[in-house]
């Protein structure tokens, strides 16, 4: 039998539901979708983290590895971010730390940083980011192919 697609809820009813959003979200990976029902073309979608993280998962972030003098350098250079260090560990946990940084400014000036050409095309891979357990954000830098870690050494 097919399933027919949930029509979009409202605020106030997602308000009051809003356990069992999040389950279907989460439990049925479901995508809840969340509309203003009076005058407004406002809504929202509550997606699983993880269902989001994998459907973004082409946006990956593209790191290269310098050694120079005993120190090494890690670059996202499409970002303009890098992360220096005494060993390339030390190194990914700056870069890591820059791209947080990056992270949190993006979103919290987002758009002035949609408009800005060089800049409006990190929303995907930076919203993959945010998407992403804090615990498993490093493993984005070490990407080699979608889903495949580089072991770090």
């Amino acid at each position: 039998m097919n399933k027919r697609q949930q029509p979009a809820m409202g605020y106030a009813d997602a308000k009051a539901g809003f356990s069992a959003m999040v389950r279907r979200a989460t439990q049925e990976h479901s995508p809840v979708v969340i509309e203003r029902q009076r005058g407004g073309q406002e809504g929202v979608v509550v997606v699983d983290r993880d269902d989001l993280a994998e459907a973004l998962r082409e946006h990956r972030f593209e790191t290269e590895v310098f050694i120079e003098g005993g120190g090494y350098s890690i670059g996202l250079e499409e970002f303009g971010l890098h992360g220096t260090g005494s060993t390339f560990e030390e190194a990914l946990a700056d870069l890591l730390d820059a791209l947080r940084a990056y992270a949190d400014d993006y979103f919290a000036q987002l758009e002035f940083y949609r408009r800005t050409p060089n800049r409006a095309k990190h929303y995907l891979p930076l919203l993959r980011f945010r998407a992403t357990p804090a615990d498993k954000q490093l493993d984005l830098l070490l990407e080699t192919e979608p889903g495949q870690v580089a072991a770090a050494s």
